[in-house]
């Protein structure tokens, strides 16, 4: 598989620091597309790496990834429900019960295992590259890069303006009105999985706004300030109202076989194009059946 990022310069400077400054290139990335006929353009020209670029020249850098693949993923033979593709990003609607990546008791059957077999069928090699994990129980948008320049990009954009995140929850009991937890988490002592509110932990904030609430429980939209393990699960836990079904941090229940929470929303700016992106999807029906 292999992309092109497109960049204009705005004033003169080497070859060399326009690639790295402006268009955020590692030197890796760069070192590889020099081996590539054509893998470095000016204008539609190939030039080398120490030659200047003026105000207004169009530059054009290709990254190859054919030679790559995802180790330790197995294949498998699950449904993509793709919200959106171009040859920079992937972007699906992601199922509840199915983890990101292959787990102990969740090996051959996972996120990254569906997407190698997805563009394998398109006689393509393909990295594993998640922008935003989802937890395993958590359905809804997950970002995915194509190369390893997009994935530094939006690694580095979580968390800002051009990377917000918000997400739909089924609480447990009667919350109301709106707030912000600002609580540290850590993970709980002896405990591999498992997170607790712990000032020795790094600083996780997240903010609620209560939509609706029904005769035993809540539904809450959620945005992210940081991105710690299990954050959201935590945080309402702490708050006394656990995520409906959430075995880890509250109770199961009996008509969900998984935490009530959905990433509902992506607000992105696109890393190449810089188009705003603002996408939306519902709730999975199982959420939607136990609010009815």
């Amino acid at each position: 598989m292999k992309s092109v990022v497109i960049g204009t310069a705005k004033k003169e400077k080497s070859l060399l620091l326009f690639l790295k400054n402006d268009l955020g290139l590692s030197s890796s990335l760069i070192k590889k597309a020099k081996r590539i006929e054509n893998g470095i353009l000016v204008n539609g020209e190939q030039k080398f790496t120490n030659e200047n670029v003026k105000c207004g020249d169009k530059v054009e850098i290709t990254i190859q990834t054919a030679d790559e693949k995802s180790e330790n993923i197995p294949l498998c033979d699950l449904p993509l429900d793709v919200v959106f593709e171009d040859e920079y990003l992937l972007i699906i609607n992601k199922d509840g019960e199915i983890p990101t990546h292959p787990s102990l008791n969740n090996y051959d059957k996972s996120v990254g295992g569906a997407v190698l077999n997805y563009y394998k069928k398109q006689g393509e090699n393909f990295v594993f590259r998640p922008v935003n994990r989802l937890d395993k129980g958590t359905s809804g948008l997950m970002v995915i890069a194509k190369n390893p320049h997009i994935h530094e990009l939006l690694k580095k954009s979580l968390h800002s303006l051009d990377f917000e995140r918000e997400y739909l929850a089924v609480v447990c009991g009667s919350l109301q009105g709106c707030g912000r937890i600002d609580e540290p988490i850590f993970r709980q002592d002896k405990s591999i999985i498992k997170r607790v509110v712990d000032k020795r932990g790094a600083k996780a904030v997240t903010n609620y706004e209560v939509l609706e609430n029904y005769d035993d429980k809540t539904l809450v939209k959620l945005k992210l300030e940081t991105g710690r393990t299990h954050q959201i699960r935590v945080h309402l836990s702490y708050i006394g109202h656990a995520v409906y079904g959430d075995y880890l941090y509250g109770e199961t229940a009996r008509d969900i076989n998984r935490p009530a929470l959905h990433s509902y929303k992506i607000i992105l700016t696109h890393p190449i194009t810089k188009q705003k992106m603002n996408i939306e999807i519902p709730l999975k029906d199982d959420i939607k059946k136990i609010l009815e």
